[in-house]
C-alpha cells in the first residue's frame, strides 16, 4: 500500500463547536485524471519537453477545511488625494463611509496542504486558480464514512475562524484611511471533509527548478475544478524556448 501523501499529525487539531460534513464524492478517478492531464500537458506556459513527464494515478483525499460564515459591518473615513478649490486654497476631497459584506471562507485544515484562504471569486477579481467555494446547498449531500485517504487536521475551529475573519476584514477596510472601525462577526461554522482528487508528476527537463522538486494537481471531486497545483516554472520554459529560437541550445 502506498504511503499516506498528508502523514497522520500526532495531536489532531479539535473542531469542536461545529458542524460536521462528510461530502459525497461526484467526480470519477477517470474524470479527474483526464483533468490533471489537461491541466500537465495542456498549459501555455508548459515546457516543451513536458511530454517526458510520468504521471501517476489520481489519488482520493478526504482533506478538512472550515466553511466559515462571517458578516463585517463597518464605516472608515479618509482624505483622497483629489481635491477642490476653496478660495486660494486646495482642500482634499474627503472618503469614506459604512460597508457592509458577507461571505463563507474556505479555510484548509491542514496546514502542509497547499491551499491559502481567499474571498470568494464573485466578491473580487481572482489571480490564478479561483478559490475553493462550497455553496451552502452542497453540505446537504453528504456520506456517512469518509471516503479516500482521510488527512488529518492539524488547525483548530477558532484559529481558523480568527483567520477568516481577518480576510474578510482586510477585504473591505481601505489600508489609507485614517479612522477605520469594523465588527466582524462569525455567523456559523462547519468543518467539512472534502473530496479531493491529488496527482503527483515527475518531470526532470528544461523547466525544472531544483532537485527533488515535486509537481502535483489537486481536482475537487465536487466539481472537476483544479483546486491547486505546481508545475514547472512557465518562465524557465519560454527561456528554454527562445534559447532554441535564437540557436542558443
Amino acid at each position: 500500500m502506498s504511503s499516506p501523501l498528508f502523514p497522520p499529525v500526532p495531536r489532531p487539531a479539535s473542531s469542536a463547536g461545529a458542524e460536521k460534513v462528510v461530502l459525497r464524492c461526484v467526480l470519477s478517478d477517470l474524470d479527474a485524471e483526464a483533468v490533471s492531464k489537461e491541466a500537465i500537458f495542456g498549459r501555455k506556459l508548459s515546457p516543451a519537453d513536458i511530454d517526458s513527464a510520468t504521471v501517476e494515478p489520481a489519488r482520493l483525499l478526504s482533506v478538512p477545511f472550515y466553511r466559515i460564515d462571517v458578516s463585517v459591518d463597518g464605516y472608515h473615513f479618509g482624505l483622497s488625494s483629489a481635491s477642490i478649490a476653496v478660495g486660494r486654497a486646495r482642500l482634499p476631497i474627503p472618503t469614506g463611509g459604512s460597508r457592509h459584506k458577507d461571505a463563507a471562507v474556505i479555510v484548509v485544515a491542514r496546514s502542509s496542504f497547499p491551499y491559502e484562504a481567499r474571498i470568494p471569486a464573485w466578491l473580487q477579481g481572482v489571480v490564478g486558480e479561483p478559490p475553493l467555494e462550497i455553496a451552502a446547498h452542497e453540505l446537504t449531500d453528504r456520506v456517512d464514512t469518509v471516503e479516500g485517504e482521510s488527512v488529518d487536521a492539524d488547525l483548530g475551529r477558532q484559529d481558523a475562524e480568527r483567520a477568516a475573519v481577518r480576510l474578510l476584514v482586510r477585504s473591505v477596510a481601505p489600508t489609507n484611511a485614517f479612522y477605520v472601525k469594523y465588527e466582524p462577526r462569525v455567523v456559523s461554522t462547519t468543518y467539512v471533509r472534502y473530496p479531493i482528487y491529488w496527482t503527483r508528476y515527475a518531470y526532470d527537463g528544461e523547466a525544472k527548478r531544483h532537485t527533488g522538486e515535486t509537481f502535483y494537481v489537486a481536482v475537487s471531486g465536487r466539481n472537476g475544478k483544479v483546486v491547486s497545483a505546481h508545475h514547472p516554472s512557465g518562465l524557465r520554459a519560454a527561456a528554454a524556448r527562445f534559447r532554441r529560437l535564437i540557436g542558443g541550445g
